[in-house]
């Protein structure tokens, strides 16, 4: 197969796996994610194959991903994130030790654990920001608490170009300085991880973001779609139960620290406890470090494998749950915050003596 034509049917491809998956409520990852799974090499359906140019796609994919997120963890942005973000951000590390608890408990071992709790740990931004617009819920606190836990002069002259001298440039920067790490021995994603940092301290990060879009969208699908060719359907299927052991521990941890976070911040209960449902979903980013893990030679080939296919299989079915709760949010938030509601003031309501909650803030 020419490489043109297989660059014309892997997009085309994912066109219309985003385009399948928004007709039924769900992130375009999860499209692009089952088509590797289900039409890759050791799906279904093989029509898909690991060939140089799906991969060089999906490596600039991985690359700007981990830019993009340096572009959102700009060190000034942290220093000055409130007390709230800065409260609520440290309760959300729970998440990361009940991902690490468990790949203890299932016998992967220490360094998969970090892995694992990575992959659990990290909410998905891209997932939660469509999410959060398209159910007109920003205008909650809670959504805006949600927001900042995400978010949590050497290039000026160079970045101030403008249109296309600006994207070929910043397409440059970051593939090179990857290669130049490599080259060093040092890792190419945290490179362009670091790189995403100090552009957003320049004052640039904004313009770069916008130069760069179509290509990161491009490459971040393709990403997504090479993680999928490297599952083994059947492999994965049998990771089933950890999968859905990562969804539990995820819910409850995600829940329990978003509360705590939320309260700590100055949030009421209702709205603490839709923190908590806002801050479910997981994407991208739990794939990137499934994929940092599956090329981890330290790891063992079943645990590598088990923690790609299972953590996969996780990201569907959180981006599915997050979907689901998104759509009714609201009586879902109303049903769980007056069951998880402190026993003490169950009783005062049911005597009379409470007071009822006051909006969002209570």
């Amino acid at each position: 197969m020419s490489p043109l034509l297989e660059l014309g049917l892997v997009v085309l491809g994912l066109y219309l796996a985003g385009w399948a998956s928004r007709k039924v409520g769900l992130s375009p990852v999860v499209g692009y994610l089952l088509l590797g799974i289900l039409l890759g090499p050791h799906g279904a359906l093989p029509l898909y194959r690991i060939a140089p140019t799906t991969e060089l796609l999906g490596e600039l994919g991985l690359l700007l991903l981990l830019f993009y997120l340096g572009l959102e963890f700009s060190l000034s942005r942290i220093l000055e994130g409130t007390r709230a973000t800065l409260l609520a951000g440290a309760a959300d590390l729970l998440n990361f030790v009940a991902g690490f608890a468990l790949a203890l408990l299932v016998g992967f071992g220490w360094l998969a654990g970090l892995f694992l709790g990575g992959a659990v740990y990290v909410s998905s931004s891209g997932v939660i920001a469509r999410l959060l617009s398209e159910s007109d819920l920003l205008a909650y606190p809670e959504a805006e608490r949600t927001l900042g836990v995400l978010v949590f002069e050497d290039l000026e002259r160079l970045l101030a170009r403008e249109g296309e001298d600006l994207t070929l440039l910043a397409l440059a920067l970051v593939a090179l300085v990857a290669v130049g790490a490599v080259t060093l021995g040092f890792p190419d994603a945290v490179a362009a991880f670091l790189l995403g940092m100090v552009v957003a301290e320049s004052g640039h990060g904004a313009r770069v973001e916008a130069a760069l879009r179509s290509w990161y969208e491009v490459a971040a699908a393709a990403f997504f779609l090479v993680v999928g060719l490297h599952v083994d359907l059947v492999s994965a299927l049998r990771e089933l139960p950890l999968a859905l052991l990562l969804v539990v521990a995820t819910v409850v941890a995600n829940l329990l620290s978003a509360y705590v976070g939320g309260r700590a911040s100055g949030l009421g209960h209702r709205a603490s406890v839709g923190h908590g449902l806002m801050l479910l979903p997981r994407g991208e980013f739990s794939l990137v470090v499934v994929s940092l893990a599956a090329q981890a030679p330290a790891l063992p080939e079943p645990v590598r494998q088990a923690l790609l296919g299972g953590t996969s299989l996780y990201v569907v079915i959180m981006v599915a749950l997050g979907s689901f709760i998104y759509g009714r949010y609201d009586s879902i938030n109303e049903r769980l915050a007056r069951l998880l509601r402190p026993r003490s003031r169950r009783g005062r309501r049911r005597s009379g003596g409470g007071v009822a909650e006051s909006g969002r803030a209570e």
